[in-house]
């Protein structure tokens, strides 16, 4: 237990150093303050209409930044099947709704809203490739994001597992390291963007690992034997 306590307590400062290991070699106005709008005739907005779909919009906007809030690990792939499953429900919704009885506002807001759906749809398909090209250089992460995913759930941590899980860390990144650098060695083209978007990621969950500590330490006695 001591040694795996040993090899534990490396592992968030190895992320760091693996950061500034070979990827890092591949990534090679103040405005002046607007004028006030002169006051206009208000006359004109006198009962204008209000769009049949604003309270939905608002729903929508609401819902979305309360499931933000919940699943906001960059890249998991949770995340992306919670958010995928969102979108698309809402568009099945706002389709469903009959677009020849809204007014003239109402199917803007409409057409705006299932516009916004689909969008939101084809980032998530962008996302889980962007993911998929990043797994080569931080695949050993996914443990971190599982950790962090799990403390989310509210699942009860279990001290002894979540220790050796994290010992063998270390081990991992090395051997990423490793296959990062027979890559480079070898002459493969390796993409500095996705390089410089894993580093990003990386620092993402370096910092994850450190709230799910500070957030166990005080709970758990093994845990707490992991200096931070």
């Amino acid at each position: 237990m001591n040694a795996h306590r040993t090899v534990a307590r490396r592992a968030r400062g190895t992320l760091v150093a693996f950061v500034a290991g070979p990827i890092l070699g591949l990534t090679g106005l103040v405005t002046a303050p607007a004028r006030p709008a002169a006051a206009q005739d208000l006359a004109p907005l006198i009962g204008a209409q209000t769009s049949e779909l604003a309270a939905v919009v608002e729903r929508y906007s609401t819902d979305r930044t309360a499931l933000g809030r919940r699943w906001n690990v960059p890249y998991s792939s949770e995340r992306n099947a919670r958010f995928r499953d969102f979108f698309a429900d809402w568009r099945g919704r706002v389709e469903a709704l009959d677009f020849e009885a809204l007014s003239l506002e109402g199917r803007v807001d409409y057409v705006l809203l299932l516009n916004e759906l689909r969008y939101r749809l084809d980032l998530l398909t962008r996302e889980a490739g962007l993911a998929a090209e990043m797994d080569g250089f931080i695949s050993f992460t996914s443990l971190i994001v599982d950790l962090e995913e799990r403390r989310r759930r509210r699942e009860p941590v279990e001290s002894e597992s979540a220790a050796a899980r994290l010992a063998e860390l270390p081990a991992e990144i090395e051997a990423t390291r490793a296959a990062v650098e027979a890559r480079l060695e070898s002459g493969e083209d390796v993409s500095r963007i996705v390089a410089l978007r894993a580093v990003t990621a990386l620092a993402e969950r370096t910092r994850l690992l450190e709230d799910w500590y500070e957030h166990y330490a005080g709970l758990s006695p093994i845990i707490m034997q992991i200096p931070a």
